[in-house]
């Protein structure tokens, strides 16, 4: 179009619309003690794409492992992870934001605790200031205690919710895993005991459900089903079900009999972290589909 003066009008910017997402295939085996600070060896350099001054993200804690069986009785579910998300967190363009990214919590043998969740989230470089935080769910313990859910008060973002707590054990049957928390709400808590049997007739303990990274859809309805796109818990033999992704806490291991064997607790699912901008995107549910990325968008596997 001409303006009146004779001069073209400029063209106008273009808007710039994309995402990334961080997560790992790596396995965290020692950590007992909960903790909510970042396993600092694994991380991702993010630097801010050209004209993007400001940022939505997701984060989810990873679940806590299930305990295995100590030969006098089952094994205890791990907690799930929590979630925290913030919507237009302002950032410079060229500048660098270190992902973290809480790894899934590795099976122990036998009658050994389960490793903790570590938290996932972002730190700006420039003065280290967290910018988002999702604390990991307590693995269960050696001694049979459940491990609980990664705490939304330990957390950073606008809007935080804790994971669930895994379940008790109960004589010879595992405790399920704690469920990952939601986009509205906590994780619902690991069945117990007499609460969910696993395959193949015995009595380790349900994998808690995860909680997916594209924004808030469906609740999961049943014991070990993954929310908002997030997978299901698992079942292992008589070994604790593995929790879903993300952030599902693990299953404890069945035991067979005072004299008989002893069989691990379930992996807790690791966390992940998702960032996205442009058009106005923002979490829960604005825009935040992988398509309204116009597929320039990104998975880094650490």
């Amino acid at each position: 179009m001409l303006l009146s003066h004779g001069l073209r009008a400029a063209a106008s910017k273009p808007n710039v619309v994309g995402g990334i997402l961080v997560t790992t295939s790596d396995t965290i085996s020692d950590g007992a003690s909960y903790l909510t600070t970042f396993l600092t060896t694994l991380f991702y350099d993010f630097v801010v794409p050209t004209s993007v001054t400001q940022i939505s993200a997701v984060a989810i804690g990873a679940g806590g492992g299930g305990s295995g069986s100590d030969g006098a009785s089952a094994g205890a579910g791990g907690g799930g992870g929590a979630l925290s998300y913030a919507n237009a967190i302002p950032v410079t363009p060229g500048e660098t934001l270190r992902v973290y990214v809480g790894p899934a919590a590795h099976r122990m043998i036998d009658s050994s605790y389960g490793p903790l969740g570590y938290p996932s989230g972002i730190v700006r470089l420039s003065d280290s200031a967290v910018l988002l935080k999702a604390v990991g769910g307590a693995g269960a313990t050696a001694a049979g205690s459940n491990g609980l859910g990664g705490s939304s008060a330990s957390g950073v973002g606008d809007v935080r919710f804790s994971g669930s707590a895994g379940g008790t054990r109960g004589g010879t049957t595992g405790g399920g895993g704690g469920g990952a928390a939601g986009y509205s709400a906590d994780g619902s808590t690991g069945l117990g005991g007499s609460g969910f049997f696993g395959g193949n007739g015995n009595s380790s303990g349900l994998g808690g459900g995860g909680v997916g990274v594209f924004g808030e859809g469906a609740s999961g309805t049943a014991s070990g089903q993954g929310g908002s796109g997030g997978t299901n818990g698992e079942t292992d033999g008589n070994d604790g079900g593995s929790g879903g992704a993300y952030g599902g806490g693990g299953g404890g291991g069945y035991d067979e009999s005072t004299a008989g064997t002893d069989y691990r607790g379930g992996r807790g699912s690791q966390g992940a972290v998702r960032i996205i901008w442009g058009n106005a995107r923002a979490f829960p549910a604005t825009g935040t589909s992988f398509a309204a990325s116009d597929g320039n968008e990104s998975t880094v596997t650490l």
